[in-house]
């Protein structure tokens, strides 16, 4: 495959079907085999289809599956092992904080998946090096493909599992807060910082979306996006809005809950030994009601209630406006339902009007047929005809005047994009014009080549010799025989000496006083006797 180094390629599909005795030399020079696909937005053959940089006939697909799967299995070891962490702590609190064997047992039990989590991290991070060498090797200005980086979210991760209780740590402390004594352990503290193993949830939502593929990340690259955790993120806020409400509502309120029971109950006399309180407390605090019958009497519950009203803020205005963005019309929906509605008001100012103008026409009717004198109710049907047609006329002008403020909103709207849209297209104008410029300069030079060879060959020809067949071969003319052709370059030879002399001591005597006599040139003897010889 060549590849230049404006981000551009230019594919060479090769065959990935090797002989058994090839292999080994096949992936040593199979560093930029990849076999790229078309691209749907216009700039095909873009994203390779498969790595040649691990092995050969190895689908990038699989790599995506095999990242997402194990994402999946990492976020439900990790639950898993919140789960296995709090029944732990309830045994140890229900036991006077001493540990037996069934405690210790479900530690070690928690280390070695744990354990096995960190295993399913470096595969993963091993799969991601190898899709981002495959991606750099055809986007190599990318900020999105980039893989330094992947070595530190490793390591937090990795930190992340290994926020374990040990076996047989028994170890407690008290202090005072809120004028009484609190007694913890390790082992709660321990369990309250391994809620951070909630991440893995957010990033196996962040796997599974189409947001995160192959053809996203190669659009993010295209628009120039960064990050990409982040744009899924946002996508999904924007997409799934009521599942995100819920989602993040539901997280917040179980392990809020979970927390607040940990902490309160340090304390002895408390409301919170029963794990259903937490939840309470934690969802009315999030929804910024807060009834005030269940209150935290430590610093560490008063934090978590504080956490949760903060999140519960950021909730309760993302349900605002989903509830608007849901209710609210787009473009197409709203002329509709302006039309509609302006239709539906039309119709009860004209019906009074148009009720008035049959009975007048009625009466006429009747007084025509019974030949009565009809003046006064001619002029009547007349006057109402009039005000019927001008009040039709005049929602007529209503209806241009909603148009015209359409147009005008629309203008300002184009006025606002336009600039954008030049803005972009002057960098594409300016590499044409530098293109045209290279393409007529590359024809000037191709015609200038052209000359110099014609002027090449007819300076061959004078001095005595033509092509034979081939233009690399010359032979001499059979008219002119050697002496004389050396003899017309003799005589080239002289001339151009002295007329380069003559410049040169016209330009060192130039703006001085006393011209010095030009220098007398012996050329002419030589001619005379070249020419004697050309005689002889």
């Amino acid at each position: 495959m060549k590849q230049f180094s404006d981000n551009k390629m230019i594919p060479l599909r090769r065959s990935l079907t090797i002989k058994n005795e090839n292999k080994d030399q096949y992936r040593k020079n199979s560093s930029r085999s990849l076999i790229p696909i078309e691209d749907p937005f216009g700039d095909a053959n873009c994203i390779p289809k498969k790595v040649g940089t691990i092995f050969p006939q190895l689908d990038i697909s699989k790599l995506q599956a095999r990242s997402r799967w194990n994402s999946i299995f990492t976020a439900a070891l990790n639950i898993l092992i919140l789960i296995l962490d709090y029944i732990e702590n309830q045994m140890f609190i229900a036991n006077k904080y001493e540990s037996d064997v069934s405690e210790n047992m479900l530690r070690t039990c928690i280390i070695f998946l744990s354990i096995i989590s960190i295993g399913l991290i470096l595969q993963y991070y091993s799969i991601k090096l190898y899709l981002k060498k495959a991606y750099r090797e055809c986007h190599v200005n990318s900020s999105i493909w980039e893989y330094p980086n992947l070595r530190d979210i490793m390591v937090i991760e990795i930190f992340f599992c290994c926020v374990n209780v040990p076996p047989y740590c028994d170890w407690t402390f008290s202090f005072k807060q809120m004028n009484a004594y609190s007694l913890m352990s390790v082992d709660d503290v321990l369990i309250s910082f391994s809620f951070i193993r909630l991440y893995f949830i957010f990033k196996m939502i962040y796997e599974c979306t189409t947001y995160s593929s192959e053809r996203a990340e190669h659009i993010c690259n295209l628009e120039n996006v960064k990050d990409m955790m982040k744009f899924a993120l946002k996508c999904l806020l924007n997409t799934k809005t009521y599942f995100s409400i819920f989602f993040l509502l539901g997280l917040l309120i179980i392990s809020g809950g979970i927390l607040l029971r940990i902490f309160e109950r340090t304390i002895s006399s408390t409301k919170f030994d029963y794990v259903w309180n937490g939840f309470y407390t934690v969802g009315i605090t999030a929804l910024a009601i807060g009834y005030g019958d269940n209150v935290p009497t430590t610093h560490l519950g008063r934090v978590v209630c504080v956490a949760a009203s903060i999140f519960g803020v950021f909730s309760i205005s993302y349900t605002v406006w989903a509830v608007q963005s849901s209710i609210s019309f787009n473009h197409n929906e709203f002329q509709m339902y302006d039309c509609m509605v302006f239709k539906k008001n039309i119709k009860k100012r004209l019906e009074p009007f148009a009720s008035t103008v049959l009975q007048r026409w009625w009466i006429l009717i009747k007084k025509r047929k019974l030949k009565e004198p009809r003046l006064k109710e001619l002029s009547a049907y007349n006057s109402q005809i009039i005000r019927f047609i001008l009040l039709k006329n005049q929602m007529k002008g209503e209806i241009t005047k909603t148009m015209n403020e359409n147009i005008n909103e629309f203008t300002k709207k184009m006025n606002i994009c336009m600039p954008k849209i030049f803005h972009h297209l002057e960098p594409s104008e300016r590499i044409l014009k530098v293109a045209v410029e290279m393409t007529n300069n590359q024809l000037f030079l191709a015609e200038k080549i052209k000359q110099v060879q014609v002027n090449l060959r007819e300076f061959k020809t004078k001095f005595g010799v033509s092509p034979n067949g081939n233009e690399s071969n010359y032979r001499r003319n059979s008219d002119r025989s050697k002496r004389v052709t050396l003899v017309e370059m003799k005589k080239a030879q002289f001339r151009a000496i002295r007329k380069l002399i003559i410049r040169k001591t016209s330009e060192s005597s130039f703006g001085s006083q006393h011209s010095s006599p030009r220098p007398r040139i012996e050329g002419s003897n030589m001619d005379s006797s070249s020419d004697v010889g050309s005689d002889r």
